[in-house]
C-alpha cells in the first residue's frame, strides 16, 4: 500500500482541502486499510481498494460532521466568550446511552440467532451483505431477508420495552 502513498495525499488533499485533515485522513485511511487487509483480494486494483476506503472514510466523518452544530465563540459587551461545549455528552447523557445500548443490547440477544448474527456482522460491525453472506454460508438474498425481519423484530421488541408499564 505504500507505492500508492502519494495518490492517496493527493486525494485526501483535494477532499479536505486542507493539509492537516488530509494527512489525518491517509492516516486513518492506511489504519482502515491495515484492519482490514484481509478482506483485501489479492491481484485486485490495491490503489482503487485503499481509495474507496478513503472516500468512504472521508464521507462518514463528513457526515458526522454535519450533524453536530458548528461552535463559534459568542460577541457579549464584555468581550467574547467560548460558546459551551455541547458535542461532548454530559454525565447524564452518558447514563442514558449506556442505559439505551443496555436496552437495544439485551432486545438484540432475544432475537433468534439468524437474525442476531445477520444484524451482528452487518448493523454492528459494518460489513456489507456479501461479506456476511459468505460468513454465515448463505445466499446474498437470504441475508438480507433476515436483516429485514430481524430490524423489524428488534423494533418491535424496542416499541413494547418503551410501552410496558413501570414494575412496582
Amino acid at each position: 500500500m505504500l507505492p500508492h502513498l502519494d495518490a492517496s495525499y493527493r486525494l485526501a488533499y483535494a477532499l479536505t482541502g486542507h493539509k492537516q485533515d488530509a494527512e489525518d485522513l491517509v492516516q486513518d485511511t492506511y489504519l482502515r486499510a491495515l484492519s482490514g487487509f484481509a478482506r483485501y483480494k489479492h491481484g485486485t486494483n490495491a490503489r482503487a481498494w485503499l481509495l474507496t476506503i478513503m472516500r468512504r472514510a472521508f464521507l462518514n466523518t463528513r457526515r458526522r460532521a454535519l450533524a453536530r452544530p458548528l461552535l463559534t465563540p459568542l460577541e457579549t459587551p464584555e468581550g467574547t466568550v467560548d460558546a459551551p461545549d455541547t458535542q461532548t455528552p454530559g454525565p447524564e447523557e452518558q447514563v442514558i446511552r449506556a442505559a439505551d445500548r443496555r436496552i437495544v443490547l439485551s432486545a438484540l440477544a432475544e432475537l433468534p440467532e439468524a437474525y442476531r448474527s445477520a444484524l451482528a456482522l452487518v448493523d454492528l460491525s459494518g460489513m456489507r451483505y456479501a461479506e456476511a453472506a459468505q460468513i454465515l454460508g448463505c445466499p446474498l438474498g437470504t441475508v438480507m431477508s433476515r436483516l429485514h425481519r430481524g430490524r423489524l423484530e428488534l423494533a418491535r421488541r424496542l416499541r413494547n420495552s418503551l410501552i410496558r408499564p413501570e414494575e412496582s
